[in-house]
């Protein structure tokens, strides 16, 4: 690998399995020989990939293999039409590729002869790779350009190359500035040339669904707590619905407790006998528990409360969302 392509991919993750799939309607011209002997095993179909050309002007089509571990009875069969997903693994010297679909998921559509459709230019492709270069062309007549970038895939330990075209069309234009250099980036497109001198196919992005920009691991930070949180004695954060009810059930305690005090006589004093017979009956209580911290502006607890805000100006409410309900006639 160059220096310079070193450098662009210094934004690629260390473990790389990017995928490329393609779907669309294939015609199966030949049945090809099975790997083996056995009942379930590699069966092979030939099909084409059609298209006219980057400018139109190049209607070329382009045959590989069609590809499912199945039995010989859900082999596609020869002059027919399927609609089939697979993933291709092109070659990496040549326009020859091989695709891997299910046999249970192919729709047949009709025959080589019955089937009214065009497949030019509509073979879908959606890849997922790594951009290693891109480049401008200049559009006839337009000042904007087509931007061209080239993303390495790797399946299998198969590793090629495809190039993708994004049109300064009105949908397309602002797409343009999300490809950037060792990214990991989703393109939707659909098959329209290949290049022989690079040895690649080029895939013109969709502008229903043209690209999304992978983000990456993210290493998720834990969530802080915010200033003046209760801390229980063992270090947990008590729900602010806790600590509301237990402020309440203080300040219940306390006014029963100065009531009691102020109407008690202080001379009343308990016995032995009284003090040991109380004592027996019941359940012994509970020592109180530790007093209680609180969660300061850098995180760590403290046994006293943060100071209460300075009171501001008080801001206008915001008015609900929707709009009321028509009454009904009549009411």
């Amino acid at each position: 690998m160059s220096k310079a392509m070193s450098k662009n991919m210094s934004n690629a993750p260390t473990k790389k399995s990017h995928s490329f799939m393609v779907s669309s309607v294939f015609k199966v011209t030949e049945t090809l020989a099975p790997a083996d002997n056995r009942i379930y095993t590699y069966q092979g179909t030939t099909v084409a990939i059609t298209c006219s050309g980057w400018d139109g002007d190049n209607e070329r089509e382009y045959d590989g293999d069609l590809i499912a571990y199945c039995g010989s009875m859900e082999v596609p069969m020869d002059n027919h039409c399927y609609a089939i997903k697979a993933k291709m693994l092109p070659s990496p010297d040549s326009a020859d590729y091989k695709l891997y679909f299910e046999a249970d998921h192919k729709i047949l559509v009709g025959t080589s002869d019955t089937f009214a459709g065009e497949l030019h230019n509509n073979t879908s492709a959606s890849g997922f790779g790594i951009v290693s270069s891109r480049r401008e062309l200049p559009e006839p007549d337009m000042d904007d350009t087509t931007l061209a970038f080239v993303m390495s895939h790797l399946r299998d330990s198969i590793e090629f190359e495809v190039e993708y075209r994004i049109r300064p069309t009105v949908k397309m234009k602002a797409s343009q500035v999300l490809i950037q250099d060792g990214k990991e980036t989703l393109v939707q497109g659909f098959f329209v040339d290949w290049d022989n001198d690079n040895s690649r196919w080029i895939v013109e992005a969709s502008p229903v669904t043209a690209l999304n920009v992978a983000s990456g691991h993210e290493t998720l930070s834990k969530k802080r707590p915010a200033s003046g949180t209760k801390v229980t004695p063992t270090g947990r954060v008590r729900p602010a619905k806790y600590v509301i009810m237990m402020s309440l059930k203080q300040i219940s305690v306390a006014n029963d407790s100065n009531r009691h005090v102020n109407t008690s006589s202080p001379t009343t004093t308990s016995t032995p006998a009284s003090a040991s017979g109380t004592a027996g009956k019941g359940k012994k209580r509970p020592p109180p528990p530790a007093e209680e911290g609180y969660f300061n502006d850098d995180g760590n607890i403290v046994m006293t409360p943060p100071e209460a805000p300075e009171p501001g100006p008080s801001t206008s409410k915001r008015a609900p969302s929707g709009r009321q309900a028509k009454k009904p006639k009549g009411a």
